[in-house]
């Protein structure tokens, strides 16, 4: 009987969406057109982004959905894969094709099979890498790990010729980069979705918010002029040039022209963002002429720019104007499929660039309006007291809840024992009674964690010394001579310059004799070195592997700049130490001895302590009480679009997480840290995919899940699998202390009975025979649910 072979089909190619892509867009140019000149107004909703996680799509990405978006007249910017669409409740209607999204993965060299790592000479696998130190561990067990130092690690490349011995930065050399086509659906395809109605779109002027970043360009150091016909920048002299803003009006209406003008202004800035001390495009510091291939890839990013910039500013994108280079696109884009996609990587860059430095005006203006205010106030309300000399501001941090007892002298709202302590502050200030006062925002107060306000005080300016916090200078309107320097600063202070042009000082830490290691305990005070640099911002402390910046508020004189990092140093010594050697003073060498400290000082103490401790950990392992706690909201301006700025910490010197909406500051503190715990869920999903670069986060505690039933349904496989991990863990602990607990008795039976091997046996005593070869290294061996996670 013959045999039935069945005919060999050939494997089906992956899908190569770059060049999909490319070939869509040079068919629409070779035909005269441009394929992003459309009605962009669905975007006004924003960029589009993940549903879930709420992340912007990138690069070509975000150009591709944003075409898709325009052509299908979507209004809602957000989607989802099948699995994500399933997950919030959804499904998509019948009939419905998704859209192709391309994600990269990194393949770190460590990954491949022809490479090899040792520690010690013990083969390891490395899980991870970051900032010199990776996560290794045993080939054969997964659930314990080690960090150590990259620079300790062997690594090992199998060849032809032979094994190649690499440093770990030449075998980075190696790392390669995968891709896969994704589909993706929008809103608007699907039904059932639970997700939260989609905030409405900002109005934005586009007069007002070019103006802006205008501005905020300029104090980059960007020039501007004018030419009586075009608009081009100028890298030698990195100047932006435009023609009157009248010559536009002539074209158009005057708010027509108005917009154009200010679409004109931010195509150039595009241009202007490539030069050398800002993101150094090669476009730019090529010095490319009109006409060549390098002059075109230009131009199309500055367009990418421009269309990118117009979802997120409303200044509108005049494609029309830039026409001319159609063909030339058509030729760059048809010799290579990736250019596209650079195009817009780039383009996203320099967005992000210029909206971080309008951010940046934003939040120094509205720092800046409370200082105003008072001077306003000043000018109006006679002041006899302080008619002679010249009058300055001076803002000092109290509780917000005295604010009517400080500024308006009502204190119908206070006790009588906390309306005198409000006079006792007001005396020891020694700076009469403030004029206005900021919006609330957290903060410490004799060491308690309360919502504070910022007061602004006016006083002459001979009566403020360097330390207006504890109250006038007892020198005041004395001859000072000339202000010290930053470095006299410093030295007076007590840091000391090294030869590296870094500073040390040593600090003296009262502690409890009863408490320390080997070389601290029954000592009453232990000295700590510390090592700091300074930048423009401020300092920054070298605290072991870590560098811990100290930013400084712009405007303090160099003594108020080193006080404020003598109390940064203090606040990094009391929570590293203050639990382990209970501190009960922390000074400076040479400064007096500091009397025992009263119980206010302790509650300071306790607090700095607690906040420390939270600060240390991420935003989703925190109750929504303890993240309230240390985060800060701080309302933004009319003009912003969107309605608070939250910051982990303080707005002064914390980090900025990102921008939230509600009628209240809780609200937007609520809304970021929900963000927060359905992010780092997302990251813990079975099959959740993460970007080039990012590890999983860490899971919430119970707790938190607790607070938010709707996540804890969402993500109910994340949280099962966690839980299972956990099981896991505790068996192994479990069956671990079995089986020391076995050992240790075998042990004991053995050493009680007789030992009459000794009579018998002529051998070497057992010390004197050589060691049995070396078991795996202890650590390595050892099993923590954090290690397991991290792993997972």
């Amino acid at each position: 009987m013959a045999e039935n072979i069945k005919p060999d089909h050939p494997v089906k190619p992956p899908r190569d969406l770059r060049q999909e892509l490319t070939d869509k867009l040079v068919q629409t140019l070779e035909q005269g057109q441009i394929p992003w000149d459309k009605p962009f107004a669905a975007l006004r909703a924003g960029l589009p982004r993940n549903m879930e996680t709420g992340r912007e799509y990138r690069g070509g990405n975000r150009l591709m959905l944003m075409l898709e978006q325009a052509d299908r007249g979507y209004t809602d910017p957000r989607y989802g894969t099948v699995k994500q669409i399933n997950a919030l409740g959804g499904r998509i209607k019948k009939g419905e094709h998704g859209l192709p999204v391309e994600l990269w993965k990194e393949q770190p060299f460590y990954a491949r099979k022809d490479i090899s790592v040792t520690l010690n000479g013990m083969r390891v696998k490395v899980f991870s890498e970051k900032n010199g130190r990776a996560e290794v561990g045993m080939p054969t067990d997964k659930d314990a790990t080690l960090h150590v130092k990259t620079t300790d690690l062997r690594v090992q490349r199998r060849t032809e010729q032979g094994p190649q011995h690499l440093s770990w930065d030449k075998a980075r050399e190696l790392d390669t980069w995968t891709s896969r086509v994704h589909t993706v659906f929008n809103v608007a395809q699907c039904e059932g979705l639970k997700l939260e109605p989609l905030a409405p779109a900002p109005t934005f002027d586009p007069v007002t918010r070019g103006e802006s970043i205008k501005e905020a360009m300029a104090r980059d150091a960007l020039s501007y002029g004018e030419h009586p016909e075009h608009a081009f920048y100028s890298p030698k002299r990195d100047q932006v040039v435009l023609p009157p803003r009248g010559a536009f009006n002539s074209e158009l209406g005057k708010e027509e022209g108005a917009a154009r003008y200010y679409g004109t202004l931010l195509h150039e800035i595009g241009h202007a963002t490539g030069a050398a001390h800002r993101l150094n495009r090669e476009g730019i510091t090529g010095g490319h002429r009109f006409g060549s291939e390098g002059y075109a890839k230009e131009e199309l990013r500055a367009e990418m720019f421009s269309l990118f910039a117009a979802a997120q500013t409303g200044i509108p994108h005049d494609a029309e104007r830039h026409a001319a280079y159609v063909q030339d696109w058509a030729k760059v884009l048809k010799n290579d499929k990736n250019e596209i996609f650079r195009a817009a990587a780039e383009a996203g860059k320099a967005v992000d660039y210029v909206l971080a430095k309008e951010q940046a005006l934003q939040v120094t203006q509205e720092r800046q309006t409370t200082a105003e205010v008072a001077e306003r106030a000043a000018d109006s309300a006679p002041q006899p007291e302080l008619a002679q000399g010249k009058l300055k501001t001076v803002e000092i941090d109290a509780p917000a809840h005295w604010g009517s007892a400080l500024v308006n002298r009502d204190e119908s709202g206070l006790g009588d024992s906390e309306a005198a302590c409000v006079k006792d502050w007001v005396g020891k200030k020694g700076v009469g009674w403030p004029v206005s006062m900021s919006e609330p925002f957290m903060g410490r107060h004799e060491g308690l964690l309360t919502e504070m306000a910022t007061y602004s005080f006016l006083v002459r300016e001979k009566d403020i010394g360097p330390s207006v916090d504890g109250g006038l200078n007892p020198d005041a309107g004395k001859p000072t001579g000339k202000p010290p320097t930053l470095h006299e600063a410093l030295e007076a202070s007590g840091w000391k310059s090294t030869p590296h042009g870094s500073y040390e000082k040593t600090f003296l830490l009262d502690k409890d004799k009863s408490k320390g290691g080997e070389f601290t305990h029954g000592k009453g005070t232990v000295e700590k070195i510390l090592n700091v640099n300074t930048r423009s911002s401020g300092f920054v402390i070298a605290q072991g592997w870590d560098d811990i910046p100290v930013p400084v508020k712009d405007g303090l004189s160099p003594t108020e700049r080193v006080a404020e990092l003598d109390r940064a140093a203090k606040q990094l010594l009391m929570a590293e130490h203050g639990k382990s050697l209970g501190l009960t003073a922390i000074r400076g060498k040479g400064e007096p001895e500091v009397q025992p400290a009263p119980p206010a000082h302790d509650r300071m103490q306790e607090a700095l302590l607690r906040e420390n401790e939270l600060l240390s950990k991420q935003p989703h392992e925190l109750t929504f009480a303890e993240f309230a706690t240390v985060a800060t909201a701080q309302k933004l301006g009319p003009n912003h679009g969107r309605e608070w700025a939250v910051f982990n910490g303080s707005a002064q010197r914390g980090e900025l997480m990102g921008y939230a909406e509600g009628p209240t500051a809780n609200d937007a503190l609520r809304m970021m840290h929900k963000n927060r715990v359905n992010n780092a869920l997302y990251d813990n999903m079975p099959d959740a995919v993460h970007p080039p670069g990012m590890e999983p986060k860490s899971m919430p505690p119970q707790q938190v899940l607790d607070e938010y039933p709707d996540l804890k349904e969402k993500f109910a496989p994340a949280i099962e699998e966690h839980r299972q991990m956990l099981a896991k863990e505790d068996r192994k602990a479990a069956e671990y202390q079995v089986m020391k607990q076995a050992e240790q008795g075998a042990g004991k039976d053995k050493s009680s009975a007789p030992d009459r091997s000794a009579e018998k046996s002529s051998e070497a005593p057992e010390a004197d025979k050589p060691e049995r070869p070396a078991r795996p290294h202890p650590r390595l061996r050892q099993s923590n649910r954090k290690a397991a996670a991290m792993e997972r």
